[in-house]
């Protein structure tokens, strides 16, 4: 069996403004701690997997940045787009690219935190024989550990057995395979809270598993002209055919369309940094519940996240905020609300005074 992990890199990181930006963005920064994530991500997987079968699809503008925060990667194996098209003509791409005939696909965002990495690990193998022996397009789900409106979730259905003799061969004690009954976009609070209720709801953590036969063959039935354009693509050639490409998602082309379609209930611990809040559980906390990194001075003030990237920021008496200053924004916003960061970007993009902020 030869698999190959592709990290799909190509976001802006919008909601992490004004930290990112265009030209530096998120999977680029060292937004979680010491090291940026691209350069995580490529480690966690180096723990199991050989650097020449790692490959990166990113925006073309970040393709050199990446090369040199991975040198170990082989050149080849990073990737740019001349525009972004979101997941599934980035995976499509990526299936396209390698030549191996039938590899196994494992696929993965580029801003994930995931511990410990020996689980994550050892349910992965099992996720690529389950590929390599089925023809089922696999996700990972993560058991909710609270009614979060920032993911989408996935529905479990009937329990799924490998029978063809393979059976068990290298299954992670207490991790199971099962059908999918439906894939749901971000609910409200309240539907969030019914899914947890409810126990067959799982986070959607943008994890995929497959074969690159099988992910072809449903992109030539589902998304037909994307998958009749990415064939077209030779070499540099793609800087012609990749901005008539349509623009969609894994989940909606996809996923949500087909009948051959399973999800591994995972038991890792997940965190896929999608705003400010997600860094709740990433930094430590002072004895108010305050994250303060950089330049903080805190008075009479709790369970605030403070990021100063240069110049002092000082709290006094205020509570519940997010404050995020770099050396040409300042952003201070209300815990909770950090999914709303993409609008100020889109009034960013509208504003010819302000775009030099993006």
């Amino acid at each position: 069996m030869k698999v190959k992990a592709v990290i799909m890199a190509g976001g802006v990181g919008e909601r992490f403004w004004p930290k990112s930006r265009i030209k530096n963005p998120k999977q680029l920064l060292p937004i979680t701690g010491d090291r940026p994530m691209i350069k995580n991500t490529v480690n966690r997987l180096k723990t199991f997997m050989p650097v020449k079968d790692i490959m990166i699809i990113t925006g073309e503008l970040y393709v050199k940045a990446i090369r040199r925060l991975v040198p170990e990667l082989p050149a080849a194996n990073v990737i740019g787009e001349p525009l972004g098209r979101n997941t599934a003509p980035c995976i499509g791409l990526a299936a396209v690219k390698i030549k191996e005939k039938d590899a196994v696909m494992i696929m993965f965002p580029s801003d994930h935190v995931i511990s410990p990495v020996k689980r994550f690990a050892e349910t992965l193998r099992w996720a690529a024989v389950l590929a390599e022996k089925t023809d089922n397009l696999i996700t990972m789900g993560l058991k909710p550990s609270c009614g979060s409106t920032a993911y989408g979730y996935i529905k479990e259905g009937k329990k799924f057995v490998l029978k063809d003799g393979g059976k068990g061969r290298g299954k992670p004690r207490g991790i199971e395979a099962y059908r999918v009954e439906a894939f749901v976009e971000k609910p409200d609070e309240k539907t969030a809270g019914k899914y947890v209720k409810n126990g067959s709801y799982l986070w959607n953590s943008g994890i995929f598993i497959w074969r690159k036969s099988v992910i072809l063959s449903a992109m030539k039935k589902h998304l037909p002209d994307v998958h009749k354009k990415l064939l077209k693509i030779k070499g540099s050639n793609i800087k012609s055919i990749y901005p008539a490409i349509e623009r969609v998602s894994i989940d909606y082309g996809i996923m949500e369309k087909v009948d051959n379609r399973l999800i591994i209930a995972a038991d890792f611990n997940w965190n896929d940094v999608g705003s400010w809040e997600a860094l709740d559980k990433c930094f430590p906390k002072d004895r108010r519940g305050n994250i303060k990194q950089g330049n903080v001075l805190s008075f009479d003030s709790s369970d605030n996240m403070i990021f100063a990237e240069k110049d002092l920021v000082v709290t006094l008496g205020v509570s519940g905020l997010i404050i995020v200053s770099t050396d040409d924004a300042i952003i201070i916003l209300k815990n909770g609300r950090g999914e709303e960061v993409k609008k100020v970007v889109g009034r960013l993009k509208v504003d010819k005074k302000l775009k030099k902020y993006l």
